[in-house]
């Protein structure tokens, strides 16, 4: 129940999201970490990974305003 942060993967992830890429932080490493849990995670159920990324594709498409109807 103890949360741990070995690799720092979350601070690394909360900088890049915090725009904080200039002041040093060495964030590589551990960004590293949380990008190869991220992408095994997805191996584990590849139709799963497919289905969720046509439906992502899918909500992304243009949708006319009213105006220009």
């Amino acid at each position: 129940m103890y949360p741990r942060n070995g690799l720092r993967a979350r601070e690394a992830v909360m900088s890049i999201l915090a725009g904080d890429i200039y002041r040093g932080t060495p964030y590589k490493l551990s960004l590293l970490a949380f990008k190869s849990f991220y992408y095994m995670n997805l191996m584990k159920s590849p139709l799963a990974t497919i289905r969720s990324w046509r439906t992502r594709k899918q909500n992304i498409r243009d949708v006319p305003l009213a105006a220009d109807a």
